[in-house]
C-alpha cells in the first residue's frame, strides 16, 4: 500500500512591496519600491489547478487490433522516445537494445531501440534478466537511466535492455513493454516505473486509469480524444457517475473477485477470480466450465 502526503502552500503578501537595493551612504539605505497587485481567490484557484496538473501525467495511446494499447515514453538524456505496451499483467519495463539491432537488424525493422551510449544519465547495472510471458519470452541485461511518462520524470529507473527475443514478441508494433502490476511480480526484481513515481513523490494520487477508445484522436471531433493512460488520477472527461470499488485479493496481478458474467440476463458463469489485463484479449478468465446454447 502506498500513501502520498503532500502540502500545498500558496504564500502571498497583499499590497506588498518588492525592495531592490540601490545604494548605502553613511548608514542610509535607499530602495526602489514596486506595488504588487492583490491576489484574488480566482488567482489562487488557477494556481492550485496548475499545481495539480503538474502531478498528473497523460499518455495518448493507440490500439493494436484491440489486443493491447501502446504509447510513448522517453528514456535517457537527451530523451530517446520509444513506444511501449502498457501492461497491467506484468511488472517489468524492457525495451529493445541497440545491441540487438547490431547483431540482428531484422529485429529492429520498424522499431526504435534504446542506445545507452547516447545517454548522459545511463548507468550500467551488471545484472541479466529473462521474462517469460504467456506467449513468448525476452532476455537481456539490466540498465538504469532516467525516464519520463506523460511528462513525469522517474530518476534512476532500472529496466531491461532486450538482446534476445522470440519471433512472436519481436513482431509487436511497440518497442517494449511497461508493466503496471505489483513489484512482487517483477522478474528483474525492481520497482516498476509507476511505483517509483509514487515513491519519488511525483503523483497527485497513487492511481492510474485507462480510457480505452479504439478511435484515433481527431482535431475535427473535439469529443474524440483517443485512448489515454492517466497517471496520478482520473480524467473526468472520460466517465460519468460514481466509481465502484472492489478489493485486490492478491498483490501480484491485479486479482479481483467478480460476481459473475451475464449475457441477456442469463448467467454465463458465477463468482470467479479475474485479472483485469490491458494486454489480453478478452480481459476475462476462462470459466471452469461453459455450455453453449443455441
Amino acid at each position: 500500500m502506498y500513501f502520498i502526503s503532500f502540502l500545498l502552500a500558496v504564500c502571498s503578501i497583499l499590497g506588498a512591496v518588492a525592495p531592490t537595493f540601490r545604494d548605502a551612504e553613511e548608514g542610509l539605505l535607499s530602495f526602489s519600491l514596486r506595488k504588487r497587485q492583490p491576489v484574488t481567490l480566482e488567482h489562487l484557484r488557477k494556481h492550485v489547478e496548475t499545481l495539480g496538473k503538474k502531478n498528473r501525467g497523460h499518455i495518448s495511446l493507440k490500439s493494436y487490433q484491440d489486443m493491447y494499447y501502446y504509447g510513448p515514453i522517453t528514456i535517457g538524456t537527451p530523451p530517446q522516445t520509444l513506444l511501449v505496451d502498457f501492461d497491467t499483467g506484468s511488472a517489468d519495463l524492457w525495451v529493445l537494445s541497440k545491441k540487438i539491432c547490431d547483431s540482428n537488424p531484422n529485429y529492429c525493422k520498424g522499431h526504435q531501440p534504446y542506445n545507452n551510449q547516447e545517454s548522459e544519465t545511463y548507468q550500467k547495472n551488471g545484472k541479466s534478466f529473462k521474462i517469460v510471458y504467456g506467449s513468448g519470452q525476452v532476455a537481456g541485461f539490466v540498465s538504469q537511466d532516467n525516464m519520463q511518462l506523460g511528462g513525469l520524470l522517474v530518476k534512476g529507473q532500472e529496466f531491461g535492455e532486450a538482446t534476445d527475443i522470440d519471433p512472436d514478441t519481436a513482431s509487436m508494433v511497440s518497442d517494449g513493454i511497461l508493466g503496471l502490476a505489483y513489484v512482487s511480480l517483477s522478474a528483474i526484481g525492481t520497482n516498476p516505473p509507476f511505483v517509483n513515481l509514487i515513491e519519488q513523490g511525483k503523483l497527485k494520487d497513487p492511481v492510474f486509469a485507462f480510457y480505452l477508445n479504439k478511435d484515433e484522436p481527431s482535431s475535427a471531433d473535439k469529443g474524440n480524444t483517443g485512448a489515454e493512460l492517466v497517471l496520478g488520477g482520473v480524467d473526468p472527461n472520460h466517465y460519468y457517475g460514481d466509481f465502484i470499488f472492489t478489493p485486490v485479493t492478491n498483490q501480484s496481478y491485479w486479482l479481483i473477485n467478480i460476481d459473475g458474467v451475464y449475457f441477456k440476463d442469463k448467467v454465463i458463469y458465477g463468482a470467479y477470480p479475474a485479472t483485469p489485463d490491458s494486454s489480453t484479449d478478452p480481459p476475462l478468465p476462462s470459466p471452469p466450465s461453459t455450455k453453449r446454447s443455441g
